[in-house]
């Protein structure tokens, strides 16, 4: 078909646009990283986002924004201190004020801390978990112990500290003796002890010591014992002097007399007399009754401790002691019982024979 002269230009302008629109195409498919011209890119999905401490991502919602995880519960608790004493949390030292409340980080959480109440600390907004207390006052042994603080507890903790004791020795300087420990802030008797005491100890505080024996003055001795240190003492017992003897009242001297009384068909003699003579250990007392002014009765006691012994002599039947001589009549009188044999015969005789006691035995 002929063209007209008129048109040819255009038709190849139209031409050339075509080839090179071809050529374009074919290089950008054939080319590395190069894409099908034919069809539409995608748009790339947003990555899931991981809460914090999770293995899981979280689930997007419409719109491809990520939700933000659900905040951990936290817990409440309360530690009871004595005065003076300052505590640590998993070796974080825990500042409090009587005023308000302060933040305190511990393993890396803010805990706000506050002690409204003297020695009654409260921490709020802390992790569940397990937690180490320490508790230090000084003169005081340190107190360790684990808490565990949960959600559906109180969480109340209470540190109760001992103290160093001190040591005492009291070596008395003789044997046999007593110790006895006061507190003299109580008055009362820590305890008894006997013959010594040897690094023995004590709480710390101020004590009378008190040692004795009989027969030894009582010595006192009041110290301070502080905490870890030691008292060393050696309290010094003297003697007593001797008590001065009681002296005795010298014996009576009475000549023996004696009486008699009839009960029944018994006769009552009661005799008395002393001879005062400390010399004399042995003796005897003779009693005759022979009728009206031929009676009569021969020795004495010598008024001091002895033994007597009742020897019949003459028509008795039957002879007895009712009272001997004792301290309760000065060793001075003797009451005898006797039945006769024959209500008519005379004489009537019997003896009572003594002999003095060592040591009034």
């Amino acid at each position: 078909m002929m063209i007209s002269s008129v048109y040819r230009p255009k038709v190849l302008v139209a031409s050339a646009l075509l080839i090179a629109l071809s050529l374009s195409s074919a290089y950008g498919f054939q080319r590395p990283g190069g894409r099908d011209p034919g069809k539409s890119t995608p748009t790339p999905a947003p990555s899931p986002t991981k809460p914090k401490g999770s293995t899981q991502p979280s689930v997007s919602k419409t719109g491809g924004r990520p939700v933000s995880p659900a905040p951990v519960p936290l817990a409440q608790m309360s530690i009871i201190t004595p005065p003076g004493c300052r505590i640590w949390i998993n070796e974080t030292p825990v500042e409090t004020s009587l005023t308000g409340e302060m933040v305190l980080v511990i393993d890396g959480q803010k805990v706000k801390t506050s002690e409204r109440t003297s020695g009654v600390i409260t921490l709020k907004g802390i992790r569940p978990g397990t937690y180490r207390l320490v508790a230090r006052k000084p003169d005081f042994h340190e107190y360790v112990r684990p808490m565990t603080v949960t959600l559906d507890a109180e969480n109340i903790f209470s540190v109760a500290l001992s103290p160093i004791l001190g040591k005492l020795t009291v070596l008395p300087s003789v044997s046999g003796a007593e110790v006895e420990i006061v507190s003299l802030t109580t008055n009362n008797t820590v305890g008894r002890y006997l013959e010594r005491l040897d690094q023995f100890e004590l709480a710390p505080g101020q004590y009378r010591v008190v040692t004795s024996k009989a027969g030894h003055k009582v010595s006192y001795k009041e110290i301070t014992l502080n905490p870890g240190a030691s008292v060393y003492l050696e309290p010094l017992l003297e003697l007593l002097p001797r008590p001065t003897p009681t002296p005795k009242p010298p014996p009576q001297v009475v000549p023996m007399t004696f009486s008699v009384q009839r009960e029944g068909k018994y006769l009552i003699f009661h005799l008395k007399g002393s001879s005062g003579d400390s010399a004399k250990t042995v003796g005897s007392v003779t009693v005759s009754l022979e009728g009206p002014a031929r009676n009569n009765v021969t020795g004495n006691l010598n008024g001091l401790p002895c033994r007597i012994e009742l020897i019949k002599l003459e028509n008795i039947a039957e002879a007895s002691i009712v009272e001997a001589p004792s301290p309760t009549n000065n060793w001075t009188s003797m009451v005898v019982r006797i039945r006769l044999k024959d209500e008519k015969r005379r004489p009537i005789s019997f003896a009572i024979n003594w002999i003095s006691l060592k040591n009034g035995r």
